[in-house]
């Protein structure tokens, strides 16, 4: 799977049908079942991947790749696709953006885990609509993103 069509799967799919809606029930009835956010813990690793891999997937050094640049010896490419991305990470606020979802992704799963962890008779609406806005913040920083530059 590419990293745009994880993005949308992880931002889409999963944030914004399946945790959305299983949030949408549980503030009627916060004892009710958590299957989506216990599976939220468990896919932990791929939103960091997801994360990890957004500097390369959206880098327009990417660009370098392309066939019309092939008239350069490999070498070259590489070392102007080097300048670009560095350029690109400089001048684009991405790791500043990254950054920002990392902590949106952090008190997700935190707040997901004390959440699942309080007793389902004491579970709250106003812990269940808390727990919403964290993870509303998550899926439109994702949806954000721009699109890959990358060849996929």
């Amino acid at each position: 799977m590419t990293w745009s069509e994880d993005r949308g799967r992880l931002s889409h799919d999963i944030l914004a049908n399946q945790i959305t809606n299983e949030l949408m029930t549980l503030e009627m009835n916060p004892s009710g079942e958590t299957i989506r956010l216990n599976q939220f813990i468990q896919r932990e690793n791929e939103f960091r991947c997801l994360l990890a891999g957004a500097p390369e997937a959206l880098s327009e050094a990417s660009i370098i790749d392309w066939p019309i640049f092939n008239v350069w010896d490999s070498q070259y490419r590489a070392e102007i696709r080097q300048v670009v991305h560095a350029l690109f990470i400089t001048k684009s606020g991405l790791n500043e953006t990254l950054k920002d979802l990392e902590k949106n992704l952090k008190e997700c799963l935190e707040g997901t885990r004390r959440f699942l962890d309080f007793p389902d008779d004491r579970r709250t609406s106003d812990q269940v609509i808390s727990l919403r806005k964290k993870f509303d913040l998550l899926r439109m920083g994702i949806s954000l993103l721009p699109p890959s530059y990358m060849k996929e």
